[in-house]
């Protein structure tokens, strides 16, 4: 059977490279830290909420927060 493609938000990498608490960035930015944390937690994240943590952390590109990972094929 085929794998599912899959997107990774890498918020905690992010933030641990920028030096920043995931804390400190929720209270400056306000957003709820539990949404936050749900965020890391599922496979959604919310587009308006990745923008602002896009801002507040200075990143230019999706690719630095996001990762997509494409399906494996099915070997016949």
């Amino acid at each position: 059977m085929a794998s599912e493609p899959k997107i990774t938000f890498k918020l905690e990498e992010v933030l641990k490279e920028k030096g920043v608490g995931q804390t400190e960035m929720a209270d400056s930015i306000g957003i709820r830290r539990g949404t936050i944390t749900a965020m890391k937690k599922s496979d959604k994240v919310n587009i308006k909420y990745l923008a602002q943590i896009m801002q507040y952390l200075e990143l230019e590109s999706v690719d630095e927060i996001l990762e997509y990972t494409p399906a494996e094929k099915e070997n016949s």
